[in-house]
C-alpha cells in the first residue's frame, strides 16, 4: 500500500463475522467437513497450501499483489497467540 495515510479501525467482536465472510467468499465451494479436514479453523491460508483453490505462489504471488491497487485491507490477528 503506497499511501502512508494508514488508518486503523478496530471493530470489537467482528472477527467471527469477517472470518465467516472470508470463508464464504473464498472457501464456499468446500463443505464444513472439508474445511475442518484441512484445519481452516486454525489458518485460512490452508485453503491454498492444501491446494483447494487455484492460487499464485512465491515470487509470482508477491508480484501480483504488488501490482494491485489497494484501497483497504483487513488483518486478522489471533490475540490468544499474542498473549503468550
Amino acid at each position: 500500500m503506497e499511501n502512508t495515510d494508514l488508518k486503523v479501525l478496530e471493530i470489537p467482536n467482528w472477527g467471527r463475522y469477517l472470518r465467516g465472510k472470508w470463508l464464504e467468499n473464498f472457501a464456499g465451494h468446500l463443505t464444513h467437513d472439508e474445511q475442518k479436514e484441512i484445519y481452516m479453523n486454525s489458518f485460512l491460508w490452508h485453503l491454498c497450501s492444501y491446494e483447494k483453490t487455484v492460487c499464485l505462489e512465491k515470487e509470482e504471488a508477491v508480484k501480483a499483489f504488488e501490482r494491485l491497487k489497494k484501497h483497504k485491507c483487513t488483518i486478522f490477528i489471533n490475540l490468544y497467540m499474542m498473549d503468550s
